[in-house]
C-alpha cells in the first residue's frame, strides 16, 4: 500500500531541475578552512551528549521508576522540548548570538542530565521533576543545530549549501557516538548513562568557549 502511495505521488509531482554536480575534492575542499574545522567537532560533541541517554531512554526512565503509561508523556515532553528548542533558538541567535545560545544550551543539558542521574541513583520517585528535566533536555538537545548552521554558514557563506550537509554528517557522527558510548555505560547502571551525556555536554561548552574566538576570526 505504501508502495502505491509512493508512485502515485511520484507520478503527480513535476520533475525539477538537479543542482550541479559537486565533486568529493570540492566537498572537503572547505574542510582546508581552520574555522569549518573549528566548529564542525562542536557538532559531533553536542549531539553525542544528546543521544548518549536518549538511545536508551525507556530503561533510563524506569530506573526512575517510570511506569510505562508514564514513559509515553515523558517521550512526548522530550519532543515537545524539542520543538521549542528548535523554534526558540533560531529567534534567540538573531538576537543575541550563537554562542550564546550554544551555551546556554550545553549548560542547560549539562544540569538535567546530572539531576537525572542524581534521581535515578537516589531512588527518588519525581515523575513531575523528572518531566521539566526532560522538557529541558529535548529542548537543549534541539537547540544546536541553528546556532551551528548559522555559525557554519558565516564562516563559508559561498558554499553555505555545502557546510550545511557538512553539518549534517557531523550531526549523525555525534548520534552514532553518543549511542556507542550509552551502549558502553549501560551495563554499569543507568546513572552512569546520565552522568556520561551530563559530561559531554559540559565538555562541548567548555570546547564553544574555548574555539568560540577563533571560529569568529577564521
Amino acid at each position: 500500500m505504501c508502495l502505491l502511495v509512493a508512485v502515485a505521488v511520484s507520478a503527480i509531482m513535476p520533475m525539477l531541475p538537479g543542482g550541479p554536480r559537486v565533486p568529493l575534492r570540492t566537498r572537503l575542499a572547505v574542510l582546508r578552512r581552520p574555522a569549518v574545522l573549528t566548529v564542525l567537532p562542536l557538532t559531533v560533541l553536542g549531539m553525542a551528549a544528546a543521544y548518549t541517554a536518549y538511545a536508551y531512554i525507556v530503561p533510563a526512565l524506569r530506573a526512575m521508576d517510570i511506569g510505562e503509561s508514564s514513559t509515553v508523556w515523558m517521550l512526548f515532553l522530550y519532543g515537545a522540548g524539542a520543538v521549542l528548542g528548535n523554534l526558540a533558538a533560531g529567534y534567540a541567535t538573531d538576537r543575541w548570538g550563537s554562542v550564546r545560545v550554544l551555551s546556554a544550551g550545553y549548560l542547560t543539558m549539562a544540569a538535567a542530565l546530572a539531576l537525572l542521574a542524581w534521581m535515578a541513583a537516589s531512588g527518588i520517585a519525581l515523575p513531575a521533576l523528572a518531566g521539566l528535566l526532560v522538557l529541558a533536555w529535548g529542548g537543549s538537545s534541539r537547540c544546536q543545530t541553528p546556532p551551528q548552521q548559522h555559525r557554519l554558514i558565516a564562516t563559508a557563506p559561498q558554499e553555505a549549501p555545502l557546510v550545511v550537509s557538512l553539518n549534517s554528517s557531523a550531526i549523525y557522527t555525534g548520534i552514532g557516538a553518543g549511542t556507542l558510548l550509552g551502549g558502553l555505560a549501560l551495563p554499569h547502571g543507568t546513572p552512569l548513562v546520565y552522568l556520561s551525556g551530563a559530561a559531554l555536554a559540559a565538555v562541548a561548552l567548555i570546547f564553544l568557549l574555548a574555539t568560540a574566538r577563533k571560529a569568529f576570526h577564521g
